[in-house]
C-alpha cells in the first residue's frame, strides 16, 4: 500500500509540476514586465500550495513533497516581486498544514525564494538558461541554505534528529521539484517555439508564394489528374478557384511544341525524388505569351505508376522578358564596349575615368603614352592618388597626391570644371580638363598642346613686338597704361615716358629708300633698347616714333635720363657705306598723378616733344608749364580744326600786288582768315601747320581755291588771283583735278590764276610733285616760286622747273636799303630774273624808302603794307575806284 502511495503522490506531484510548467509558459509569452512578475508569483505561489497538500509518502510513513522547485524558479525565473508572492503563498499555506516543523517548513519558502533571484542575479544573463546543470546548481544551493530552517521549531538537537531521519527525503523531493519543473518549462518553451517557428515559416511562404507569382499543384501519375490551387488555376488563364485536370486537359493549355515537354517531364520526375524544374509557355487571351515554372518533386516509392508529384508553379513572365531584355542589354553592352575600344583606341586625347573612391576605372594608351608612363604604371582599379605620386617623382607634378585630390573633389562638389596645364620635362606641355560625373568620379582628358602653346607664344611674340626692330609695340604700350589706369597705379614704376621721333626721316626714306630707312629704324632700335635698364621697357610705336618707359624719382633724374638716350643718338648711323648724321627729338614726362585714358597718359610727353622739335640737333625737353601751356593751345586748335566748317569759319582776305612805277594793281593775293566763334583771329602761321599734321591741309586748300577763283570770276578789272600751295597739297595728283575743276566750274581763265609754293616741293625725290606741276602748267595757270632766297638751293629749282615768277622773301627787303649786302642780293636777283625772263615780285614793302630803292634797281612788283594791308572782298579798292590808287601809309 505504501508503494502506491509513494507512486501516486509522486505522480500528483509530477502532473502538478507539468501542469505549472504549461501554464508558465502561457504567462511568461503573454505577459511581461510587472504584471508578467505578479502573474508568475501567483502561479508558483499556487503550484507551492498544491503540492504542499499533495506530500508523496514513503514506506517508512515519511512524507516529502515539492514545494521546493516553485519556491527556487519563482526567484530565477520570474523575478523579486514573484519570490516574494511565492514565498508568502506557500509559506502560508506551509503554515496552514501544521505540524512539528511548520514554521520551519514556512521559512524554508522564503529562503528557497531569495536563494532562487539570488543565483539569477549572481549567474547575469537576464534570460536563465534552464538546463539540467543549472538547475541542479540552484537546487543543490537552495537545499543547503535551508537546512537553518530545521533548527527553528523544536531547537538544533531535534533539528539534526530530523534531518538525519528525512535527509534524503529533502534532497530527493529539491531536486526532483527543481529539475522535473525546470526541465519541463524549457521543453514546453522549445516546443513553443518550434510551433511559432512552424507558423512563421509557413506564412512566410506563403507570402513568398503570392510575392513570387507561386501557386501549388499536384499531379498523381496513377490517375493521370493534376490538382491545381486557385493561384495556379489563374495562371492558365482559369478561374481563380482550385479545380483538377487530367493531363491532357493540362496539355491543351500550353502551346504545341510545350506539350511533349511536360509529359515526358512528368514521366521521368515519376521514377525518381530529385527536385525538378521545367518552364512552359501558353498563349493568353490577349495574345502575349506566358511563361510558367513548375517546379516539384515525386515519392518514387514502390511502382512508379503510383508515385504523386508535388510542387509549386511560378509565372516567370515578366523574368523571361526581363531576361531577354537583359540578354538584348548585354549584347547592347558588348557592341558598346568594343565600340569605346575602338574609340579609345582611336582617340587622339587621353582619357582617364576615375571612381567616386578615387579609384582608376578606364585609362586608354593615348594617355599612357601622352605622359611616357610605364605600362605597368597604371592598372584599372588602382588608386589615382600612385599616378600623381609618380609625376612627384618625376619632378613634374609638386602638389600632395592626397591635397590634389581633395582640390579636385572640393572643385567638381561646387560645379566647375578644372582646366590646367602641365609641363613635361621633355619641353612638351599637356592639357588637362577635369569634368565631374554624377555618382561623385570624374573624367579626366589629356592633350598633347605643344604645339599650339609654341602657336601661341609665336602669336603673342607677333602680338606684342614690332617686326621691323624687335621692340614692344604699341598694343603693349597701351596694356601698361591700361594696367595702370585699372589698377590706380598710376605712380607705380615705370613711372615716366619718352618719346622720341626720328626727325626728317620721311627724307631718309624718300631720298635713300626704304631698305635704308628701315635699317635705320633697326639701328635705332638696338639703341634704344641698350638705354632701358631693368624694368624698363623700349617700344616703337609705329613709323619713326619710338617710346621709352623709364622709372624717374625726380625731374632732374628724368632731365639726366633723356640727356642720355639724345646723347647715345648723336653718333653717325651707319646702313652699309652710308654714314647718316641722324637727329632724334625727345619729348620727356612723368605720368600724371590721375589719368583715365591712354592720351591723358601722353599728353605731357607728347607736348614736349612738340617743343623739342623746334630745336636743332638731337634735343630733349621736358615737360614744364610752359610747355603745358603752348601744347594745351595747340590741343584747343586741333580740336576747334577738327570741329571747325569750312564755310562759315573761314574767310578770303586779298593783298594787292602793284606795278611800282605806276602802282596799278595787277593781281590779289588770297590770304585765308580763321575767325574763332568769339570773335577772335586765329593767325594762319599757326594754324596751317596744325592743319597740315591733322592731314586738314588739303580740304582747306581746295576751299581757299574755289572760293578765291569764284569771289575774283566777278572782278571786272581781270586782275589776277593768286593762291598759296601747302607742299602736302602736292604730289597726289589730286590738287590738279581740283583746278581743273574750278576753271570749269566758274568758267574763270586759266592765265589769271597763279598758283605760289615754296620750294620745300620739291624736297621729295620722287617725281610726283614735278608730274603735277607739269600737269598744272599744261592747264594754262602760272607758277610762282614763292620766299625765294630763304632755302639751301633756290638756284637748282629753277634750273629743274620752269616758272612763271619769284617772290623776293621779305627778308632781304627788309635790310636792302641799311644792308649793302642784302642790296647786292636783290640787285643780282633781279638780274637773274630778268636775264630768265621771270617777273619778280619783291614781298614785305612797308616804307617809301624801300618802295623807292627797289622801283630804283629795277624790281618792277611789289607787295606789302605800303601799298595796302589784306582785306576782305567788301572792301577791294575796285569796288570804289579806278585800277591805280593811291598807296596808303
Amino acid at each position: 500500500m505504501a508503494d502506491w502511495s509513494f507512486i501516486t503522490g509522486l505522480a500528483s506531484n509530477a502532473a502538478l509540476l507539468s501542469v505549472g510548467a504549461a501554464i508558465v509558459l502561457l504567462v511568461r509569452n503573454t505577459y511581461a514586465s510587472i504584471r508578467g512578475e505578479v502573474f508568475l508569483g501567483l502561479l508558483f505561489g499556487a503550484l507551492c500550495i498544491l503540492v504542499v497538500y499533495t506530500p508523496i509518502t514513503l514506506s517508512l510513513g515519511a512524507t516529502f513533497d515539492t514545494r521546493a522547485g516553485p519556491a527556487l524558479l519563482a526567484g530565477f525565473i520570474g523575478g523579486p516581486i514573484s519570490a516574494a508572492i511565492t514565498a508568502a503563498m506557500g509559506g502560508a499555506a506551509r503554515l496552514a498544514v501544521g505540524g512539528p516543523m511548520a514554521v520551519g517548513g514556512a521559512l524554508s519558502l522564503v529562503i528557497y525564494a531569495i536563494v532562487g533571484y539570488g543565483l539569477r542575479r549572481l549567474l547575469g544573463p537576464a534570460e536563465p538558461k534552464l538546463t539540467t546543470i543549472t538547475l541542479s546548481l540552484v537546487a543543490g544551493v537552495g537545499t543547503l541554505c535551508t537546512l537553518p530552517a530545521f533548527f527553528v521549531d523544536e531547537g538544533i538537537a531535534f533539528g539534526l534528529s530530523i534531518l538525519e531521519i528525512a535527509w534524503f527525503m529533502l534532497v530527493l523531493g529539491n531536486f526532483t521539484g527543481v529539475l522535473v519543473l525546470g526541465l519541463l518549462i524549457r521543453l514546453f518553451q522549445r516546443l513553443y517555439e518550434r510551433n511559432r517557428k512552424a507558423r512563421r515559416e509557413a506564412i512566410i511562404m506563403k507570402l513568398a508564394m503570392r510575392a513570387g507569382q507561386a501557386g501549388v499543384w499536384e499531379y498523381d501519375q496513377a490517375k493521370s489528374l493534376a490538382r491545381f490551387d486557385g493561384f495556379t488555376a489563374a495562371m492558365y488563364g482559369l478561374e481563380n478557384a482550385a479545380r483538377s485536370l487530367t493531363l491532357s486537359e493540362w496539355q491543351s493549355l500550353l502551346v504545341e511544341e510545350d506539350r511533349e515537354k511536360l509529359h515526358s517531364t512528368l514521366k521521368k520526375a515519376c521514377c525518381s525524388t530529385a527536385t525538378f524544374s521545367v518552364d512552359v509557355s501558353l498563349k493568353r487571351g490577349d495574345g502575349e505569351t506566358a511563361w510558367i515554372c513548375i517546379q516539384g518533386s515525386g515519392t518514387a516509392e514502390g511502382d512508379p505508376s503510383e508515385s504523386t508529384l508535388t510542387g509549386i508553379q511560378q509565372d516567370v513572365s515578366q523574368s523571361r522578358r526581363l531576361e531577354d531584355h537583359l540578354r538584348q542589354e548585354r549584347q547592347q553592352a558588348e557592341i558598346l564596349a568594343n565600340e569605346l575600344e575602338a574609340t579609345l583606341g582611336s582617340m587622339k586625347h587621353g582619357l582617364a575615368v576615375i571612381d567616386k573612391d578615387g579609384n582608376l576605372i578606364i585609362w586608354n594608351d593615348q594617355a599612357r603614352e601622352i605622359f611616357n608612363l610605364p605600362e605597368d604604371t597604371v592598372v584599372a582599379g588602382m588608386p589615382y592618388s600612385n599616378i600623381l605620386d609618380w609625376h612627384q617623382k618625376r619632378g613634374t607634378f609638386h602638389i600632395p597626391a592626397e591635397k590634389a585630390v581633395k582640390t579636385i573633389r572640393d572643385r567638381l562638389a561646387s560645379g566647375k570644371i578644372l582646366r590646367s596645364r602641365m609641363p613635361l620635362l621633355d619641353g612638351r606641355t599637356v592639357a588637362i580638363t577635369i569634368g565631374p560625373m554624377p555618382d561623385g568620379g570624374w573624367v579626366e582628358t589629356h592633350e598633347d598642346i605643344t604645339d599650339q602653346v609654341r602657336a601661341s607664344e609665336q602669336i603673342e611674340i607677333a602680338a606684342t613686338t614690332d617686326a621691323l626692330t624687335g621692340l614692344k609695340n604699341r598694343s603693349v604700350f597701351e596694356k601698361v597704361l591700361a594696367q595702370k589706369i585699372d589698377s590706380e597705379a598710376t605712380l607705380e614704376p615705370p613711372n615716366a615716358l619718352l618719346l622720341v621721333d626720328v626727325d626728317r626721316f620721311k627724307m631718309i626714306n624718300d631720298t635713300f629708300g626704304h631698305t635704308v630707312g628701315d635699317e635705320v629704324l633697326r639701328t635705332l632700335g638696338r639703341t634704344l633698347k641698350q638705354c632701358a635698364r631693368d624694368g624698363e621697357i623700349a617700344l616703337r610705336l609705329g613709323g619713326d616714333e619710338f617710346a621709352l618707359l623709364i622709372n624717374a624719382a625726380d625731374q632732374d633724374e628724368l632731365k639726366r635720363r633723356a640727356s642720355e638716350v639724345a646723347f647715345a643718338f648723336s653718333t653717325p648711323c651707319k646702313v652699309g657705306d652710308l654714314f647718316l648724321d641722324i637727329s632724334i627729338s625727345i619729348g620727356a614726362a612723368v605720368f600724371p598723378n590721375e589719368f583715365s585714358t591712354t592720351a591723358e597718359a601722353i599728353f605731357p610727353a607728347d607736348g614736349a616733344l612738340y617743343a623739342a622739335k623746334g630745336l636743332p640737333g638731337s634735343s630733349f625737353r621736358v615737360f614744364d608749364e610752359e610747355i603745358e601751356q603752348s601744347f594745351a593751345r595747340r590741343k584747343r586748335i586741333e580740336n576747334k580744326l577738327l570741329r571747325a566748317d569750312l564755310n562759315t569759319s573761314f574767310e578770303l582776305y586779298y593783298q594787292p600786288i602793284v606795278l611800282l612805277d605806276t602802282q596799278e594793281t595787277k593781281a590779289y593775293e588770297a590770304l585765308i582768315r580763321w575767325r574763332c566763334p568769339n570773335g577772335t583771329y586765329v593767325s594762319p602761321a599757326e594754324f596751317i601747320p596744325i592743319a597740315e599734321d591733322l592731314g586738314l591741309i588739303g580740304d582747306i586748300g581746295e576751299w581757299v581755291l574755289m572760293t578765291a577763283v569764284r569771289e575774283a570770276q566777278s572782278w571786272t578789272d581781270g586782275a589776277r588771283i593768286a593762291v598759296n600751295l601747302s607742299p602736302r597739297q602736292i604730289g597726289t595728283g589730286h590738287f590738279a583735278k581740283c583746278v581743273q575743276k574750278a576753271l570749269e566750274t566758274y568758267g574763270f581763265a586759266p592765265d589769271r590764276l597763279e598758283l605760289e609754293f615754296t620750294e620745300s616741293v620739291f624736297m621729295q625725290p620722287d617725281t610726283a610733285c614735278i608730274g603735277e606741276l607739269e600737269a598744272l602748267r599744261e592747264l594754262g595757270v602760272r607758277l610762282a616760286l614763292d620766299d625765294f632766297g630763304t632755302g639751301f638751293s633756290s638756284l637748282s629749282y629753277l634750273h629743274k622747273f620752269k616758272f612763271d615768277k619769284l617772290k623776293l622773301d621779305r627778308s632781304f627787303v627788309a635790310d636792302v636799303t641799311t644792308d649793302p649786302d642784302c642790296a647786292s642780293i636783290v640787285s643780282s636777283v633781279v638780274d637773274l630774273a630778268r636775264k630768265l625772263d621771270l617777273e619778280l615780285v619783291a614781298e614785305g614793302i612797308e616804307t617809301q624808302v624801300d618802295h623807292n630803292f627797289l622801283m630804283a634797281i629795277g624790281v618792277p612788283l611789289g607787295q606789302g603794307y605800303h601799298f595796302a594791308k589784306p582785306m576782305p572782298r567788301a572792301e577791294l579798292p575796285y569796288h570804289c575806284a579806278p585800277l591805280k590808287h593811291a598807296a596808303t601809309a
